[in-house]
């Protein structure tokens, strides 16, 4: 509502007439009222065109956002792929190396683990990035997230990435649920598709 008339303005735009007519003069108002409705014109111009430079204002503004937004998303991505890659190599070389070379703090990985653990990893239905960027505190614990997955994200009812959901696959077959075998494991033996 404009504070300078009477006429209200409507979200498509048009106004909404208080009950004056639009031509003034014909109907002979007087001179003093047509100087007052000018001046309450001229006040409601400008006062519209402040609300719409505000409105580009914000407008640029979440543009902005949107773009520091998307940047940020493809630098939690890469630091996601980054740290990924470090705790598989961690994990790998507590593993497979020989043992004077192990790492004390490494975790301990059984060899049906480590088997499991590649096969999820070359399933193509666990992105190990996206598990990280899904589940945050898989990242805060430093635990490689197929292992994590392995162990606790099955069992929490995390999905290993976006195109395979552990829920739906578990309701289309409950010996797997039943068994406790791992669903993206199973999907890949048996080459069911989830």
């Amino acid at each position: 509502m404009c504070t300078h008339t009477r006429r209200r303005i409507e979200p498509e735009g048009g106004l909404v007439d208080d009950g004056r007519s639009d031509d003034v003069e014909r109907e002979g108002a007087s001179p003093h009222l047509q100087e007052t409705l000018r001046e309450d014109l001229r006040l409601c111009r400008l006062e519209l065109a402040k609300v719409r430079a505000e409105n580009e204002r914000l407008k640029e503004a979440q543009a902005h956002g949107l773009r520091g937004g998307k940047r940020a998303q493809r630098e939690a991505t890469t630091l996601a792929k980054a740290l990924a890659r470090v705790l598989y190599r961690e994990l790998q070389a507590g593993v497979a190396g020989p043992r004077w070379r192990r790492k004390e703090n490494a975790p301990r990985v059984t060899q049906a683990e480590w088997h499991q653990v590649l096969l999820i990893h070359r399933s193509g239905h666990f992105k190990p990035e996206w598990y990280l960027r899904n589940h945050l505190t898989v990242a805060r614990q430093g635990i490689e997230p197929a292992l994590h997955f392995l162990r606790y994200g099955v069992v929490e009812g995390l999905n290993p990435g976006p195109e395979f959901d552990v829920k739906a696959y578990l309701d289309e077959h409950p010996e797997v649920r039943a068994s406790g075998e791992n669903p993206v494991i199973h999907a890949l033996t048996r080459e069911v598709s989830p």
